[in-house]
């Protein structure tokens, strides 16, 4: 579904223009592929993961800049 942005991200990203590459991903791919905004949501967006994940859509999840409370988040629901 997006394949004309990721054709528009490729190439600016070879070009050297980076933030043009940034800019170029649009917020619906973010909110398909990242867990963000406050905790009720990411909570309630987990649920739909840990489905995936029991169906071998998800392998894994990775959690960068993240605080201990956010972990227990994570932890709390995923667990």
């Amino acid at each position: 579904g997006f394949a004309d942005a990721a054709v528009e991200i490729q190439n600016h990203f070879l070009a050297g223009r980076r933030k043009k590459a940034q800019e170029a991903v649009p917020d619906e791919l973010i909110d398909k592929v990242a867990l963000v905004g406050p905790k009720e949501r990411i909570v309630d967006r987990l649920q739909d993961w840990k489905k995936a994940a029991q169906v071998s859509h998800v392998d894994s999840l990775l959690i960068k800049g993240v605080t201990k409370s956010d972990l227990l988040v994570f932890a709390e629901t995923v667990l």
